[in-house]
């Protein structure tokens, strides 16, 4: 069953690129949920209510978002919109390491969280439509024990730099 989905995926040129993309993101992002706390520890002078702020953010941009994207992915080419969207995304998280007061690191998680959602809403779409509908259970299941595998990668990178490194 699954092996099947992987050969898809394997096949598929897309997808052979995507799902590896999605794995590497995945560890990135339970990097930077790793970090977070040790950034308002070490930067924010390790008030508690900041974390979640922080949190909060990227969950309250994410909730804007997806009401966004409601109206947008009728509107505008998916992979079109997924590509800008993944750009804003990934230049938004930058405002988390600039000098400064936390509310800029908020500002950067819930433009991150808003984009996040228009990310996902139409490219959830294509990979499942991409799909053959009789392989669909077996290659997004193979996706799915990919990016869990690839998460806890995350961890043990979050756990090594920051004991190497700045927080920034």
């Amino acid at each position: 069953g699954v092996f099947a989905g992987v050969r898809f995926i394997v096949r598929e040129r897309l997808l052979r690129v995507w799902f590896p993309a999605f794995t590497v993101l995945d560890v990135c992002w339970t990097l930077l949920f790793a970090s977070i706390p040790v950034l308002v520890v070490t930067e924010y002078s390790a008030n508690p209510k900041i974390v979640g702020w922080l949190f909060g953010a990227l969950g309250g941009g994410a909730v804007v978002g997806a009401l966004t994207a409601l109206k947008l992915v009728r509107r505008i080419e998916p992979l079109t919109m997924t590509s800008v969207c993944f750009v804003c995304q990934m230049s938004a998280i930058w405002l988390v390491d600039v000098p400064g007061s936390w509310v800029i690191a908020a500002v950067g998680m819930a433009l991150a969280g808003f984009f996040m959602s228009l990310v996902n809403a139409p490219l959830h779409a294509l990979i499942t439509l991409r799909v053959p509908r009789e392989l669909r259970p077996q290659s997004l299941a193979a996706g799915g024990v990919f990016q869990s595998i690839g998460s806890p990668i995350g961890l043990l990178l979050a756990g090594w730099a920051l004991t190497e490194f700045d927080t920034r």
